[in-house]
């Protein structure tokens, strides 16, 4: 039996962790996981280490910091659209989502935007209606 692939993140790729964005240090590839190694910065601590952190915890933490999730209905610019995708960009260290269309029915396509941009145009729409 074949084990499943496993995902690895490059050494700098920036991730989500203890609510910064920080590049990742150092990565171990064992035969069962791959485990990283994460320096943050904490205010009273200083540099703070966390060595074994999976893959797990690097998704639950971007599920926190995401604001919308795949189906979440969004209003920007007069009408009410969903949110097709969503996938984090390990080189900008942004959350980036495809909001679909007005005229995209069951197509692949739409609006792709960061999760900044895309505040600003709800909000801007919020000042509108």
């Amino acid at each position: 039996m074949r084990p499943l692939p496993l995902i690895k993140l490059r050494i700098g790729a920036l991730v989500m962790w203890r609510g910064q964005c920080v590049p990742i240090a150092n990565r171990y590839v064992g035969r069962d996981c791959i485990r990283y190694l994460i320096l943050t910065k904490d205010p009273k601590k200083g540099l703070v280490t966390d060595v074994n952190v999976t893959i797990g915890q690097l998704m639950a933490e971007l599920c926190a910091h995401a604001t919308w999730c795949v189906g979440d209905q969004v209003a920007i610019e007069y009408a009410t659209r969903q949110v097709q995708a969503r996938w984090w960009n390990c080189r900008t260290g942004t959350v980036m989502y495809r909001v679909n269309d007005l005229f995209d029915e069951g197509r692949n396509g739409g609006l792709v935007v960061d999760q900044q941009r895309l505040q600003q145009l709800v909000d801007k729409y919020a000042e509108v209606a």
